[in-house]
């Protein structure tokens, strides 16, 4: 392969230090990391960029949303296909981004990047933009990238380290798609909205979730037993402490049953339609 960058001079490289953005910035209705980037070689001159999609490979998480905007106006085809790395990666691991990162400015060699990304993974970011520069000076030298194609899983351990659970994303999409400004609150709270007018949000629960409320939603059995008081018809429940007792229980109800934790939401270790004592006992390890 040749090309007219050399090891000592990477086509890419990070000139100062990474800054976090926590607000809207400059052409982003997003929380943002910004970098200065220094460009080398000629747009004409960069045949290996064709093979860098082929050097990543991804599973995307359950619930990611791969299709996106297009990047724009990155002013270099070098630029373009690094943000096109950052917003692939991104989506696949889960993160809520809406749209590519972009360029806000570009003197000389240096540009100005704004990567779109919440406070909780901009560590993850910046090692995915490391990570990212590393491959293209790799390509662009001729060597071997399978080495450095490995260390792309540890890259996606920091995503998956800090991910945003299953609600946070579709609420800021919404948010986003509404034009409804969001903000990162300590711990695993978003506001959206803002002043009189703004709502705090921890997954689904708000800052006027009623707390006895939850505490009935969230226990199936109490859940089960406030309808039954009420009137309401409501399924047989058992409550199993072990894997026995859970076989008992589906003797006792009747084929097929259905196994889940008692007191998580989200549908997490649930296991429907069982019907025989084998699938309750993997469902009970499962819950």
């Amino acid at each position: 392969m040749s090309s007219g960058a050399t090891e000592a001079e990477p086509p890419l490289a990070i000139a100062g230090r990474l800054r976090y953005v926590p607000g809207y910035t400059h052409g982003m209705r997003y929380p943002s990391l910004v970098a200065t980037v220094a460009v080398r070689g000629e747009p004409g001159e960069l045949p290996w960029l064709d093979d860098v999609d082929s050097r990543i490979v991804l599973t995307p998480v359950q619930g990611a949303v791969l299709a996106g905007p297009e990047v724009r106006d990155a002013q270099h085809p070098l630029l373009a296909a690094l943000l096109r790395v950052l917003d692939r990666v991104q989506r696949a691991t889960g993160v809520p981004v809406m749209a590519p990162g972009i360029v806000t400015g570009f003197e000389g060699v240096r540009a100005t990047v704004r990567i779109p990304v919440l406070r909780r993974q901009h560590a993850a970011v910046g090692a995915l933009l490391k990570w990212t520069l590393e491959l293209f000076r790799l390509l662009a030298s001729g060597l071997s990238t399978d080495g450095h194609v490995l260390l792309l899983r540890g890259v996606l351990d920091e995503f998956r380290s800090a991910s945003f659970g299953a609600n946070h994303p579709r609420f800021l999409r919404n948010a986003h798609s509404m034009g409804v400004p969001f903000l990162e609150l300590p711990g695993a709270v978003m506001q959206y909205g803002q002043g009189a007018r703004g709502r705090w949000f921890e997954s689904s629960f708000t800052d006027r979730t009623s707390r006895i409320g939850t505490q009935f939603a969230r226990n199936k059995m109490l859940a089960a037993n406030m309808l039954r008081q009420a009137g309401i018809p409501a399924s047989r429940q058992v409550l199993a402490g072990d894997a026995a007792a859970a076989l008992r229980a589906a003797e006792a109800i009747g084929y097929p049953v259905v196994v889940k934790p008692l007191d998580t939401d989200g549908g997490v270790g649930v296991s429907t339609g069982l019907r025989s004592a084998a699938a309750v006992e993997r469902a009970f390890a499962l819950a």
